[in-house]
């Protein structure tokens, strides 16, 4: 039956009609719409259509879970004992599942666990392609085995041959675990340059579904390394300092490949050591100073961050206003160990630069200037802002102030951290980069103005 058969008639007496809808009610759109699903006449009472998964499910469905739901049990007309269209039932039978059994100890054990695949029974898979050997259920379970991968000698051409653990997986899954360390995009990328054939034809669509005896031939395709590091672009030399720009998502400390230091180090041919306390989500200006530079005193280094938050600050505020705030360890194993002396005050200097207008389909941002010494993180700054009611914009903590900002907006931001480090001064020398336009009020003002018009 579809899911779109109004609820209301799936009776033949019309004793339960379907209420009213209220406010409120409705799931979210992307459960209503099929995006995430079919479309389902209970969606706007708050439904999620969503797929159960089976044990080999690897992903997430938290939001498939029934703990505490409302089921709803129907009687069956009197005098009616069979489901089936009134067939009689056989003597050892299950009276569910109608499943015949040979024994009435079979049939028991059935009963007491009827959820559990039954290896007792011979039935055969309904669906069975053209020249293809019926499978049982019991060979059905052997899924997920090795996809077979030959690659000629240069390494230009990798065939891969679709076993039966894989028979109806899509093309992008089955290229991505085929080649080993190729990435989800590599194999998005691949498929749309015409570098994949199936069966000697070029395949384009990335969700195409194989099936067994497939051959898929990949042409051209190196996969990622893990070893290798981000290019750092480097804005301030002078040793034994350099002043490098982080870009967003990237750890500022640690050794280990994919941080800054050790991409400085990889790149440089030295080891060097941040000066910056600057969060993966922060992008932005970053210090560093040489590891081998012996006992000598480090710099007096001043950082100038930018942020765009909610609101429009006070008039207190303005010109600047100057507070002190608490910087805490960050990592649990410190956070158990934290002393009265392990707590830092660090002086924080505010200076507003600008409001959007007032706006009945949006709240007003700004554009505040925060300048701080070395020892001052970025998580401890967004939390100043947070007490102070004016969170960063795009921080996860301040949800409830992000979804009263216009829509278009919000689209363009994509719940990215709106705060950057974009100017260090070191020992009197300025360095500075620029602003992006997305933490500027001005370019958000105009926005809005040019939907307006």
């Amino acid at each position: 039956m579809s899911t779109s058969v109004p609820f209301s008639k799936l009776w033949t007496e019309d004793e339960l009609p379907l209420p009213e809808a209220q406010p409120g009610y409705a799931a979210p759109r992307r459960y209503r719409f099929g995006k995430l699903g079919s479309r389902h006449v209970l969606g706007k009472f708050g439904y999620r259509h969503r797929r159960t998964e089976g044990e080999l499910y690897k992903g997430r469905a938290n939001d498939t879970n029934v703990a505490g739901s409302m089921h709803y049990l129907f009687r069956a007309q009197s005098g009616s004992n069979s489901v089936m269209d009134g067939t009689d039932i056989p003597k050892h039978a299950c009276k569910i599942c109608r499943t015949p059994f040979s024994s009435e100890k079979e049939l028991e054990e059935h009963m007491r666990a009827p959820a559990v695949p039954d290896t007792t029974s011979t039935t055969i898979v309904q669906t069975v392609q053209p020249n293809q050997k019926a499978l049982s259920v019991q060979d059905d379970q052997e899924i997920m085995r090795p996809i077979s991968c030959t690659t000629n000698a240069d390494g230009s051409e990798t065939s891969l041959v679709v076993e039966k653990g894989c028979d109806g997986k899509r093309l992008r899954w089955f290229i991505q675990h085929g080649i080993e360390g190729l990435s989800k995009k590599q194999a998005k990328v691949a498929i749309q340059g015409s570098q994949v054939f199936v069966n000697d034809s070029v395949a384009l669509d990335a969700s195409r579904v194989l099936t067994f005896g497939d051959v898929v031939l990949v042409k051209s395709i190196q996969p990622a390394s893990s070893s290798s590091a981000p290019e750092i672009e480097i804005l301030y030399r002078k040793d034994p300092i350099l002043v490098a720009f982080k870009p967003s998502g990237v750890r500022t400390k640690g050794q280990f490949p994919g941080t800054l230091e050790a991409s400085i180090e990889q790149q440089e041919g030295h080891r060097y050591d941040a000066l910056s306390k600057l969060d993966s989500f922060c992008p932005g200006l970053c210090a560093l100073i040489r590891s081998d530079c012996g006992k000598q005193p480090p710099p007096a280094i001043s950082h100038s961050m930018t942020a765009l938050v909610f609101k429009a600050v006070p008039e207190s505020w303005k010109p600047h206003r100057e507070v002190t705030i608490t910087v805490e360890p960050q990592w649990k194993k410190r956070k158990r160990k934290m002393t009265p002396q392990s707590v830092q005050l660090v002086p924080l200097k505010l200076m507003p630069l600008g409001t959007t207008k007032e706006r009945e389909d949006s709240m007003q941002l700004t554009t505040i200037r925060l300048e701080t010494g070395t020892a001052c993180s970025t998580s401890s700054i967004c939390q100043y802002l947070r007490n102070e009611s004016h969170g960063v914009v795009g921080d996860s903590n301040c949800r409830q102030e992000y979804l009263k900002v216009r829509r278009s907006i919000r689209n363009r931001i994509k719940d990215k951290m709106c705060i950057g480090c974009y100017r260090v001064e070191i020992n009197g020398m300025e360095i500075n980069c620029e602003v992006p336009e997305k933490l500027l009020w001005s370019f958000w003002d105009a926005h809005c103005e040019a939907r307006h018009l």
